[in-house]
């Protein structure tokens, strides 16, 4: 393997010599006071611990959005541990 660990969330690319960000992490550790920090997406609303590399972003499911997956899209309730469409029991109402 060619990677090895350098700090908590970096790896050291040892044939091209770079550092980047681990999965689970985001950020940019080469630039002055730059790190990598862990993603904490919101475990109820994540797919899964990933996040966008540069900007931290989780992948949320459906109908939830913010930063980390913690907030619902707009006209959109939390029902249970889920954001659902306020109108969506209208939808087979015919």
């Amino acid at each position: 393997m060619y990677n090895v660990l350098a700090t908590p969330g970096q790896y050291l690319n040892k044939i091209f010599i770079f550092y980047s960000c681990d999965v689970g992490y985001y950020g940019d550790p080469l630039v002055i006071g730059g790190s990598c920090k862990p993603c904490q997406c919101n475990v109820g609303g994540a797919i899964d611990n990933n996040c966008d590399p540069v900007s931290g972003h989780c992948h949320c499911y459906p109908g939830i959005t913010g930063l980390k997956c913690d907030k619902c899209l707009p006209r959109h309730v939390v029902v249970g541990t889920r954001c659902m469409c306020k109108y969506s029991h209208l939808v087979n109402a015919r």
